[in-house]
């Protein structure tokens, strides 16, 4: 047997021996905080329902896209990235937005499952403007969940983050 491939065997039983003395903990791991995670996923509904508001994509998108605009250089990097969300948050109030005005084109998107291809609901083109209601959600859901005491409960979804848990989906039907 050569030189290396005594080396290498002694090298391999090592890596062997410590891969046993491995506890399994990964402090942070996101495993951990599954229940937290599943409860953030449904906090932008529950703020839709709380406030009676369910604005329409563009007007979540519109309010995302001004913060990213107006908090990208904080870094000193022009990126298209809020790097410095703590920043971001001190200076940049989304009440500000309210009244900007916001639009999309119409879109029929389609998921694609496998061997199968499943047609999500159809959005028609809209317009308006920003409003004071989907202004409260976004800041309410930046802000947060919090227990009665006033703690923050887990992580959140931080200034420029994808919001599309906030989007509700269009009924053709009742044309809202």
């Amino acid at each position: 047997m050569s030189g290396s491939h005594h080396e290498l065997a002694l090298i391999g039983k090592e890596f062997a021996r410590n891969f046993y003395k491995f506890d399994g903990v990964v402090v942070g791991a996101p495993a951990f905080h599954y229940n937290q995670q599943q409860v953030n996923l449904l906090f932008a509904n529950t703020i839709e329902q709380t406030i009676d508001y369910f604005p329409p994509t563009y007007e979540v998108d519109k309010i995302i896209n001004l913060t990213t605009e107006a908090s990208n250089d904080l870094d000193g990097k022009s990126d298209g990235v809020v790097s410095r969300t703590d920043l971001c948050k001190l200076h940049f109030n989304i009440g500000d937005v309210v009244g900007e005005p916001s639009s999309c084109d119409a879109t029929e998107s389609n998921i694609g499952l496998r061997n199968h291809v499943v047609k999500s609901a159809a959005t028609p083109a809209q317009s308006g403007k920003v409003t004071a209601q989907a202004a409260k959600l976004v800041k309410t859901y930046l802000d947060g969940l919090h227990d009665s005491d006033g703690r923050r409960i887990y992580l959140t979804s931080q200034f420029g983050s994808d919001l599309t848990n906030a989007y509700p989906q269009f009924n053709k039907d009742t044309k809202g």
